[in-house]
């Protein structure tokens, strides 16, 4: 389990405990980084896929495969820090939509490499 500790966002405190992320009140700004991976690269990688897709073009395979690896890389991401923080046991809502995002990321990630890969 990750401690919590002074970042530097305001507010912010000293825990020294055993005690969930969720504890500490930094941890919304955390969570607000990841959609910003999200709607950036791998929303600029699937546009660009699409684009070249539509236009039978080589690069869309190319952005294909990318925004995969982008997905998956993500997934990996989430679910570590999911685990680390103990996000899947807290309310039952939430943990249904990490999961989702959790499993989507990791379906559609491969998908889109295969695809790409085989197409190229």
């Amino acid at each position: 389990m990750l401690k919590c500790f002074k970042i530097g966002v305001t507010n912010s405190q000293y825990y020294h405990s055993s005690e969930s992320i969720y504890m500490c009140n930094w941890f919304p700004y955390i969570l607000d980084l990841f959609p910003i991976a999200d709607l950036f690269w791998v929303m600029l990688t699937l546009f660009l896929a699409s684009i070249g897709i539509l236009s039978s073009q080589k690069f869309g395979f190319i952005f294909s495969i990318i925004s995969g690896s982008a997905l998956i890389f993500l997934g990996l991401l989430d679910i570590t820090f999911n685990i680390q923080n103990n996000v899947y046991s807290n309310k039952v809502s939430d943990t249904f939509l990490h999961l989702f995002i959790n499993i989507f990321c990791m379906t559609f990630g491969p998908i889109f490499i295969i695809f790409g890969g085989l197409n190229l």
